[in-house]
């Protein structure tokens, strides 16, 4: 109990950091809220998963003393079980053997079963009346339970493996399937047309076959001289170029583009890093000049005495300090070379780039033009502004954190959820 109430405490103040505009029993009771729903959430996948796969091994395994079988392509599985007897108990792992068919039930799949044969036979040929590719002799077909043995009537022209070789001249082949499951025996013949070559595939074959033998013969010579003519033929002989450079140049162009965009991008980034910095520096920079202003110093005094507490980090390259620390120095190297002290505030303002320095240069050019009269109160409430702004971009960092963080999260939630469901979608043969 002590525990709970310490991390009460503990959120009610982190709370109130964050956010002391809304640091209210509601928010607090808005933040429980939040948290419990994403314990339930968490808590809720997981039961939904344990209950799932608590149901897909009831539903795999079985209950009590009765065992599913699985059907002939999924194979046999194991399965623990354990057993009781007046000897004791012993675990046991059984190997569930698949489903076997009956014969009046192959005699019901087989003319389908046939079909898909035929269809599958061809492969990328159109018919088994005009073959020039390899055919697809598989002793299986997925979804029947029937093996495929192959018998070809010419193994020179057409291989029991489906291997066809081609001459100038066609062939006829016979094909033979014998096809069996346990006592159930087919024989199915098929007529294979094998075509001869064209008068165009002749003669590059033939080509090809004399490029070689040229290539034999002149290998102890400098060069190898393409032929001007083969078989009567006069042939034009052009050298196929490697044209990766063209791809390198076009893919060039649009890399060129995206560097382009992303010099831009990267700009920007860097840009918006030091008017980060420069706005977390803000409200140290309005509170030291208000305290120096506020023990009577003018205001010139102040601004010289401020650039006195940052000058040590003017040499610091990054950090926040060292950025305004340089417009400091500038500013004193203006006053020392008699600028005007209105212009110098109000460049010194301007040079950030942001709405929050350019309202602290106006009060300052204001003090100079209309006296002090208010001066002390305007940059008390500009530094109670500073750190309101200061609290409130701390919360939107949390919130942009948090943010990131959850994608990650999720991310591992899920490797989880499928490292655990893969095993069980493998038991059942998914």
């Amino acid at each position: 109990m002590d525990f709970f109430s310490k991390n009460t405490a503990e959120i009610i103040k982190n709370l109130r950091f964050l956010n002391r505009a809304k640091a209210s029993s509601s928010t607090i009771e808005e933040y429980k809220n939040k948290r419990f729903k994403n314990c339930l959430l968490v808590l809720a996948i997981f039961f939904i998963l344990s209950l799932s796969l608590f149901l897909m091994g009831v539903m795999e395994n079985g209950r009590g003393n009765t065992f599913k079988r699985r059907s002939f392509d999924e194979g046999d599985y194991r399965a623990e079980v354990s057993v009781g007897s007046s000897y004791g108990e012993k675990e046991i792992s059984l190997y569930i053997s698949p489903r076997d068919y009956e014969y009046e039930e192959l005699l019901e799949i087989y003319p389908k079963f046939l079909e898909s044969l035929k269809r599958e036979i061809p492969g990328e040929n159109n018919s088994l009346n005009e073959v020039s590719e390899n055919l697809n002799l598989s002793d299986r077909l997925d979804g029947y339970p029937f093996n495929i043995e192959w018998i070809s009537g010419d193994i020179t022209a057409l291989t029991n493996e489906g291997e066809v070789f081609r001459g100038s001249l066609e062939k006829k082949v016979n094909l033979e399937a014998l096809i069996s499951c346990n006592d159930f025996l087919r024989k199915v013949s098929f007529d294979v047309r094998i075509t001869g070559f064209s008068k165009e595939e002749d003669f590059f074959m033939g080509l090809e076959e004399n490029l070689r033998e040229i290539d034999e013969s002149t290998k102890t010579e400098n060069t190898f001289t393409l032929p001007d003519s083969y078989e009567d033929q006069s042939l034009k002989w052009h050298v196929k170029r490697d044209r990766t450079w063209i791809m390198v140049l076009i893919s060039g162009v649009p890399i060129t583009g995206l560097v382009f965009f992303m010099s831009d991008r990267d700009l920007y980034e860097k840009v918006k890093k030091v008017k980060h910095l420069y706005k977390c520096e803000y409200p140290n920079v309005v509170r030291k000049l208000g305290l120096y202003t506020g023990a009577g110093l003018t205001l010139r005094a102040s601004y010289k005495r401020l650039w006195g507490d940052y000058s040590p980090y003017v040499h610091e390259e990054g950090s926040k300090k060292a950025l305004v620390a340089s417009l400091l120095k500038e500013s004193i190297n203006r006053f020392d070379m008699g600028e005007s002290e209105a212009k110098v505030y109000e460049d010194f303002g301007k040079a950030t780039g942001l709405p929050e320095y350019i309202r602290f240069s106006g009060i300052l050019v204001q003090n100079l033009k209309k006296g002090s009269r208010s001066f002390s109160e305007r940059i008390r409430e500009e530094s109670m502004k500073a750190e309101a702004s200061k609290l409130e971009n701390g919360r939107k960092l949390g919130e942009e954190a948090s943010a990131k963080l959850l994608l990650p999260m999720v991310m591992i939630l899920l490797n989880i959820m499928v490292l655990m469901m893969i095993p069980a979608f493998l038991g059942m043969g998914l």
